[in-house]
């Protein structure tokens, strides 16, 4: 199980106007002291403000950038050749579409 926060403009806001209320006074010069409290006044805000979400976890995890491109360039070349019914474009989609088989081929051996 993953999670994450989820960032926008308003609570990015809401994160800047709680730190503005926190004491910033620190009077000691401890530098390890100072960069504790530091980090507790940022943490704590920001999980008051954007708390961590559950998130679900990809069911097919060697699906990447590479796989999605060569999965929209095979489609592309279907609705073409679907347009044109040319043979040209039915070899194109032909090529386009084992490209793909062989770049999900070679994701999933990487993967496992």
């Amino acid at each position: 199980m993953k999670y994450k926060r989820k960032f926008n403009k308003e609570n990015i806001n809401t994160i800047i106007a709680e730190l503005y209320g926190k004491d910033w006074d620190y009077s000691t010069t401890d530098v390890d002291l100072l960069y504790e409290k530091f980090m507790k006044n940022i943490t704590e805000t920001v999980n008051k403000v954007v708390p961590l979400e559950k998130t679900q976890t990809r069911k097919q995890p060697w699906i990447n950038r590479f796989v999605i491109q060569a999965s929209r360039d095979r489609d592309e070349a279907y609705k073409k050749f679907k347009i044109t019914k040319l043979n040209s474009d039915w070899n194109l989609y032909k090529k386009k579409r084992n490209i793909y088989a062989r770049v999900i081929r070679n994701e999933k051996k990487k993967y496992y």
